[in-house]
């Protein structure tokens, strides 16, 4: 299990095993879908996901990872992607700063104190794919994202509100 505190305090980190950046591109079947933005071989995952506020990444572990998403307990709520949960009432609301640091003390260290989310959703891929590979698309994070697939760390990510694209095609269940 990645440590996440351990990695949100190392400045010289800004990712793992991320694709490189790039715009987004997409495939079609001929011009004039491209044109209207009908793309092949792509899955939203936009919806319902499962979402959990901790107090900070040190109470992340392996143990928030284990029980499938359709069987997790009162702590979890709905909430839908994309979105900021800062606007969704989950118990952490939006802090605006111009020129004051957010946190005590100089950088690299962090508050005892600093929300942190997990988002948890299963979803099918078509059986066409076997054998592809498989790319998470990540359209913005609101500062650090790890990302997880069938309970197995995948990679990380600190560019704030940027794209960020991960191989999952070992990660996924076939």
């Amino acid at each position: 299990m990645t440590t996440v505190s351990a990695l949100w305090c190392e400045p010289t980190v800004v990712d793992i095993n991320r694709l490189p950046m790039r715009p987004p591109l997409g495939a079609s079947a001929t011009v004039e879908q491209a044109r209207r933005g009908k793309f092949i071989r792509r899955v939203s995952l936009d919806g319902r996901w499962k979402f959990r506020l901790l107090d900070s990444p040190d109470d992340f572990n392996d143990a928030l990872l284990r029980r499938a998403t359709s069987k997790l307990g009162s702590a979890w709520c709905n909430i839908d992607v994309p979105a900021n949960w800062t606007m969704h009432d989950v118990g952490d609301h939006p802090h605006y700063t111009n020129i004051t640091m957010p946190f005590d003390g100089p950088p690299p260290r962090l508050p005892e104190h600093n929300p942190t989310g997990i988002y948890r959703r299963s979803f099918t891929l078509p059986r066409a794919w076997q054998g592809s590979q498989i790319v998470l698309h990540l359209g913005a994070a609101d500062s650090v994202h790890l990302v997880y697939v069938n309970k197995q760390f995948v990679g990380y990510g600190t560019d704030n509100r940027l794209a960020s694209e991960y191989d999952i095609s070992r990660f996924v269940s076939r």
